[in-house]
């Protein structure tokens, strides 16, 4: 259902993209996220006979990112101030941010224990944003993003070096914070941070197609 969702942002994000294809802007945008997100973990099932109590608790880390995305300008005054208005869509390209940590529950030494494990997996995923701000000037403009990101939260068990997932399930992580741009000829810099379950600093490009 959320892929449906975002195909269809990025069909109606295309469709404004005919209206005047020259407004149309490519962003290359590189992001740091800082997840608050931790799971809790039974032992395997094949170690239950023998490691009682929990297994532990892992938490995604910290990760870099690279959005590639369309934008599509809706709202731009014809003079140097004014409201502007854009939507984007596009895709995330991230590290896993796994932790990988022994069970707590575990006393066999090195290399025969057990482990726990929360990741990211596959290293991809579809984000869409919209940004609401106001052009100060011909160099200069403020404003506010909000974004929508999915991605798939892989954990489970690693034993024996081989992953066994529990869980995998989509997550959507939606973020709002400040975006300041500066303008140079055909170039746009981007500097802002998202507020949410997991925050995200960004400073991104884009260039007008």
């Amino acid at each position: 259902m959320k892929i449906r969702i975002f195909l269809l942002f990025v069909t109606i994000f295309w469709l404004f993209s005919f209206q005047d294809e020259a407004r149309a802007r490519g962003i290359v945008e590189l992001q740091y996220w800082m997840f608050d997100e931790s799971y809790d973990h039974d032992s395997h099932p094949d170690d239950q006979a023998f490691l009682e109590g929990r297994a532990g608790e892992t938490e995604l880390k910290d990760a870099f990112a690279l959005a590639l995305k369309w934008e599509f300008p809706v709202i731009e005054p014809d003079e140097l101030r004014g409201p502007y208005l854009s939507f984007n869509a596009g895709a995330l390209l991230i590290t896993d941010a796994e932790d990988k940590r022994k069970n707590d529950n575990d006393p066999r030494p090195t290399g025969q224990h057990s482990e726990i494990y929360s990741r990211i997996e596959p290293n991809i995923g579809p984000q869409v944003g919209a940004d609401l701000g106001w052009i100060a000037s011909k160099s200069f403009q403020i404003g506010v993003s909000l974004d929508a990101t999915w991605l798939r939260i892989d954990h489970g068990w690693n034993r024996h070096d081989s992953y066994e997932s529990d869980e995998r399930e989509w997550k959507t992580f939606l973020t709002v914070g400040p975006e300041f741009r500066l303008l140079r000829d055909d170039l746009v810099f981007i500097l802002g941070y998202g507020f949410g379950e997991a925050n995200h600093a960004n400073f991104g490009v884009h260039l007008s197609f």
